[in-house]
């Protein structure tokens, strides 16, 4: 959980220091070598490469939006983007009957109801809804600060409170653990 944090705050904090004390293009070398400073750590403690650069990417993805607009509020539109397909997806897959959490109930131990994996897609699609509520006005009054502050409020903190619930909801109960094995009768409407 620690790892994720920091892979989701320290390159955006130095971003928006080095915006805020110089510029856009100082933010972005601020975020690219507190990204790099990450990896080295990840790479010495042994995480896997992968995951690795795949954090590190994340970080190039936002820097390269800042870099072809000059732009300082687009390090925060790959976020944007993000959580406008999140919602779109998450309100499809309610419209059509197939909650998109469905995938969840693969994993052992995680329940097929289907009233469940639609309040559980419910609460993902509020969510990103907030996150484009309030990203959305400060991106356009071009708010690069207050956009920082809101993606870390509405990323990691509400992120642990909606992986928390979500696991209230689909953690399957001992009685429904041994009808696993019975065909359930809503189980074509979950199915992916």
């Amino acid at each position: 959980m620690r790892r994720h944090l920091a892979d989701a705050v320290v390159p955006n904090l130095a971003f928006l220091v080095g915006y805020e004390l110089v510029n856009a293009v100082t933010g972005v070398v601020a975020a690219l070598a507190a990204a790099l400073a990450l990896v080295g750590v990840r790479l010495l403690r042994g995480h896997r490469p992968t995951a690795v650069a795949a954090g590190f990417g994340l970080v190039v993805l936002h820097t390269a939006m800042v870099m072809l607009t000059g732009e300082g509020r687009d390090y925060f539109l790959p976020w944007l983007i993000f959580n406008a397909a999140l919602t779109l997806a998450c309100t499809v897959s309610l419209i059509i009957g197939r909650p998109i959490t469905a995938r969840l109930s693969r994993f052992a131990g995680m329940s097929k109801d289907p009233s469940r994996h639609r309040i559980v897609t419910a609460m993902v699609t509020a969510l990103g809804l907030a996150h484009l509520a309030v990203g959305l006005p400060l991106y356009f009054a071009e708010m690069v600060v207050a956009l920082g502050v809101a993606k870390f409020l509405l990323g990691p903190p509400a992120i642990l409170v909606l992986g928390i619930l979500t696991w209230r909801l689909l953690h399957q109960a001992p009685d429904e653990a041994d009808e696993a094995g019975a065909a359930h009768p809503d189980e074509a409407e979950v199915a992916p």
